[in-house]
């Protein structure tokens, strides 16, 4: 076995462990398990498609070696199940509540219908994807078909990706209204397997596209390697290993906090179509809401919610999301993290404690949400607004004038 060939069946072999290792942790999962069951389907179709490379260099009979060449064949339909897999779980993580029904769900299915149409038909003729001997018009045609195929998997994973992304982008949007620290929702993870994946799908569709059009995209020695094929997959399973099989959903209602009984139910329309929220009511919760910033404090929990808040001001979480909104023009993240840059204010003013504790203590969770809030608002960071403060007058130095700065 040569050394690309040994790395290959290396790499197979780890993600063959490691697939069957986090499908059975996902499969295992009993909270939200609608969610996981995608991402334990993605391991379990990744794990079988390492599998013929794994068994191959153990079967020493042709007979078993060409029943194994058809068999993997198969390997083609499974692949155009993994992307649309993971745009299902991206999706579950995402979603308020239990997502219904799929989109287009038929349009999901015509792209693997196609592959499995086409491994039927090779691995009735196998002798097409032969190039050591003369082969016949049909096997030519269905050698075209492969080619095609490839280039159908790497379009449907371009237009996955784009979904996730526009995923992703709505949901951090979303985190905003419902909570007021989102760094450990952020899906950030999802953003580097995204990463990852495209330099995957660029890589190999220059290849595809050169080898469709009879051109070296890349000297031959890296064009027909392996290598950067193998260490990309490693990355994408060792990724989802790492951060997927343990991430929760995003936008649920924490467990502690019972739904809103008191109004009616939560209108997740964001024009608020159906509200029954007049003026003169808002005007009164957002003086409730300024009351439990103010004299209560609430900012200064470091998990504080929208669901939090409202059930502190007994108003339901739609009036209150509502009153944010429209009447006091900030989203509910915004409004919180204002409140605790002023108090941080000042506490570096007046104070000496240091700028994490300061942090700690106004209800971030770590430092660099803090700068991040601190610039935005003031358009200094705490570093720089401490060392405008004279020496030994810290008690006497008024607070600066608080302002948005864009970007």
């Amino acid at each position: 076995m040569s050394g690309a060939a040994l790395f290959t069946f290396g790499a197979s072999a780890l993600l063959l462990g490691v697939s069957l290792f986090c499908a059975n942790l996902l499969v295992l999962r009993r909270d939200h398990a609608w969610v996981y069951w995608p991402l334990a389907l993605f391991c379990l179709i990744e794990a079988t498609m390492e599998l013929p490379i794994v068994v191959e260099p153990f079967l020493t009979g042709a007979g078993a070696r060409d029943i194994l060449v058809r068999l993997s064949m198969f390997t083609l339909p499974l692949a155009f199940l993994l992307a649309p897999l993971f745009w299902l779980y991206a999706r579950g993580l995402t979603s308020e509540g239990d997502p219904g029904d799929i989109p287009f769900r038929m349009l999901h299915l015509v792209p693997p219908g196609v592959a499995l149409a086409l491994a039927i038909a090779l691995a009735i003729h196998p002798e097409a994807l032969r190039d050591d001997q003369p082969i016949s018009a049909s096997a030519r045609m269905l050698q075209a078909a492969v080619i095609g195929l490839a280039i159908l998997l790497y379009l449907q994973i371009a237009a996955y990706l784009l979904a996730i992304h526009r995923q992703i982008m709505t949901y951090r949007s979303r985190l905003k209204d419902l909570f007021a620290s989102t760094e450990n929702r952020e899906l950030h993870w999802i953003v580097c397997l995204g990463a990852v994946i495209s330099v995957f799908w660029l890589f190999n569709s220059a290849l595809v596209l050169a080898e469709a059009l009879g051109l070296a995209a890349l000297p031959s020695h890296v064009q027909d390697a392996t290598i950067l094929g193998d260490l990309l997959d490693v990355a994408v399973i060792w990724i989802i290993a790492v951060w997927g099989t343990r991430q929760k959903p995003g936008l649920f209602r924490p467990p502690e906090i019972a739904p809103d009984t008191s109004g009616p139910a939560d209108d997740p329309a964001p024009k608020y179509e159906r509200s029954a929220l007049t003026p003169e009511h808002a005007a009164r919760i957002a003086g409730r809401i300024e009351l439990a910033m103010r004299r209560d404090l609430l900012y200064r929990d470091p998990n504080l919610s929208l669901w939090g808040l409202a059930k502190h001001i007994g108003v339901t979480s739609n009036y209150v999301s509502q009153t944010l909104n429209e009447t006091l023009g900030e989203s509910f993240f915004d409004y919180v993290n204002g409140w605790r840059v002023r108090d941080a204010i000042g506490q570096l003013t007046t104070g000496d404690q240091t700028i994490l504790a300061i942090a700690y203590d106004v209800g971030f969770n770590s430092r660099s949400p803090f700068y991040k809030a601190f610039k935005r608002e003031t358009g200094k960071t705490p570093t720089e607004l401490r060392a405008e403060r004279p020496p030994g007058r810290a008690d006497t130095m008024p607070a600066p004038v608080l302002r948005k700065v864009s970007g």
